[in-house]
């Protein structure tokens, strides 16, 4: 029973950072955009790798002013959600025809392991569930 609850505690968190995934209708991008969202992606990579390779932060508020940080940290002690818009230090390059929106969301949730966590992320079929 108890694991069942720290289940739907990791399922509901993460359900509510995925943005209540629910089903679209696709849409064709242009070449130009997907080459543009690609170039973005590898470059926010490569500096969050450069980041841990250098000593940086690991959690994005281990990057913040102490004030902010420590103002994150007690939210998520408290059971909160916190959402930022991410500025991983790379340039706001045009995006032909799109637009990107990036966003970390971070939950603590106790006694949730990585693997339950994991599984219900990559849980794809099921988002909609949750």
């Amino acid at each position: 029973m108890h694991q069942r609850i720290r289940g739907a505690a990791v399922a509901v968190g993460l359900a509510w950072m995925l943005g209540g995934a629910t089903r679209a209708h696709t849409a064709e991008l242009r070449p130009e955009t997907l080459t543009a969202f690609d170039r973005y992606v590898r470059q926010v990579e490569q500096r969050m790798e450069d980041d841990l390779h250098a000593g940086g932060p690991f959690l994005l508020p281990d990057g913040w002013p102490p004030e902010r940080r420590d103002q994150v940290y007690q939210q998520l002690r408290r059971g909160e959600m916190v959402i930022e818009r991410v500025n991983q230090g790379v340039a706001d390059a045009p995006v032909p025809h799109g637009l990107i929106h990036h966003w970390a969301g971070i939950v603590f949730i106790p006694g949730a392991t990585l693997d339950q966590t994991l599984a219900l992320i990559q849980d794809y079929d099921h988002h909609e569930d949750v």
